[in-house]
């Protein structure tokens, strides 16, 4: 599965006379998106488009991060404006106000279903999900989307990081193990190694296997390395 930047519009088809594009509001440009954010009014398309070219053209990196904050804080919480301003702030050492703006832009890039933008922030922010506010249920889907792509590091992480919190989750370790057999037929062994010896030292379940055979024994001495 492969994931895409993709503009609202393209969640649900395109918008038609009965049919608005998903993530445009139906509310006049002056109205808020809902009372718990004030009274900022809704980014229109082309001020997000225009604002995120620059951002990610990096011509003038702070420039781009003070439009990405005058954004930010003078319209309505948007999941694009918030994954470009959270990644430029990584960018610029500022790793506290980073993890701020993550815990606001991963709700709503799930809640877009834009898994990409979620995994970008994950990736780039120095913090556990948990304290980032993202539930199991969020991590055991991204995981899942994110295994055979590119980004399968970061799917581990996720799934890994799950494992440790509960020893028995199955669901978690059958999506770690079906990593592990990925890289297994992508001739990637030493991988698909490492993944089962993590589950042997970590899960609870016992089993340890990759395709094609079985793992040697731990040494003891691993889990000091």
């Amino acid at each position: 599965m492969r994931w895409h930047r993709r503009p609202p519009e393209a969640e649900h088809g395109r918008a038609g006379p009965d049919r608005p594009a998903a993530g445009r509001s139906t509310r006049p440009p002056d109205q808020a998106a809902d009372l718990g954010e004030g009274l900022r009014p809704v980014l229109s398309e082309g001020v997000r488009h225009a604002a995120l070219a620059r951002a990610w053209a990096a011509e003038n990196p702070d420039e781009a991060l003070a439009e990405l904050l005058a954004i930010s804080s003078s319209f309505a919480p948007d999941p694009y404006v918030l994954h470009a301003l959270c990644l430029s702030l990584k960018a610029a050492g500022q790793q506290t106000a980073a993890v701020t703006v993550a815990r606001e832009a991963l709700p709503l890039c799930f809640r877009a279903r834009q898994g990409l933008l979620a995994a970008e922030i994950l990736e780039a922010v120095d913090a556990e999900p948990e304290a980032l506010g993202v539930s199991r249920v969020q991590l055991l889907a991204l995981g899942g989307a994110l295994a055979e792509t590119s980004l399968w590091p970061l799917a581990v992480k996720l799934l890994a990081a799950l494992v440790l919190r509960d020893p028995g989750d199955a669901k978690a370790i059958r999506g770690l193990r079906r990593i592990a057999a990925s890289r297994a037929a992508q001739h990637d062994p030493a991988e698909a190694t490492r993944i089962e010896r993590f589950l042997q030292l970590v899960a609870d379940d016992g089993r340890v296997e990759v395709a094609g055979g079985s793992v040697p024994p731990v040494d003891p001495a691993w889990r000091t390395r």
